[in-house]
């Protein structure tokens, strides 16, 4: 029996744009800091994701510390590295050594404490263009790139690709 999906992928960061890929908001541009994953909860309620862990196709890249919670309808962004600085739509933020996404194709996997598998995805080259692959609609559309939906927007951590919040996050 496949488990219930608790929670999306949203939004796949892998290759900030030279200049203008400040995703993480810190005055910085790096290529690995201002990569970020970005998850929405759909459970329907609170979700304790202590312990979950975040794997691309060579190592695990983050474990989720003991009493994170997501509220329902809310996203967690977890960005490569830095300090993030921004109040990105309300969602809860988190930062990791290193997501070390591969630009030209990669595999990002979302295990639960039990290492069931929670979301998957796996993108190609198109996300080696300087901008997020984001879902349109956001949550329930397939990953494409992020000016295709928003012109001029290459990327929108913890918000909706509009801009709008995803829910009354804390």
């Amino acid at each position: 029996t496949p488990l219930p999906v608790v929670i999306i992928l949203n939004e796949i960061h892998a290759d900030p744009h030279p200049e203008l890929g400040d995703a993480n908001g810190d005055g910085i541009r790096h290529s690995d800091d201002d990569e970020f994953l970005e998850f929405v909860n759909v459970s329907g309620e609170v979700l304790d994701l202590s312990g979950w862990t975040i794997y691309d196709g060579v190592r695990r890249r983050h474990t989720f510390p003991s009493g994170t919670s997501l509220s329902e309808g809310c996203a967690v962004i977890i960005f490569g590295g830095g300090s993030p600085r921004g109040f990105f739509g309300g969602s809860l933020v988190q930062t990791t050594n290193s997501l070390g996404l591969n630009n030209r194709g990669d595999t990002v996997a979302l295990y639960d404490r039990e290492g069931n598998v929670r979301a998957r995805y796996t993108y190609g080259s198109e996300a080696n263009h300087d901008q997020s692959l984001t879902r349109c609609p956001d949550i329930f559309g397939p990953f494409v790139k992020h000016g295709e939906v928003v012109e001029d927007v290459l990327f929108s951590p913890g918000v909706k690709s509009d801009g709008t919040s995803f829910g009354s996050c804390p």
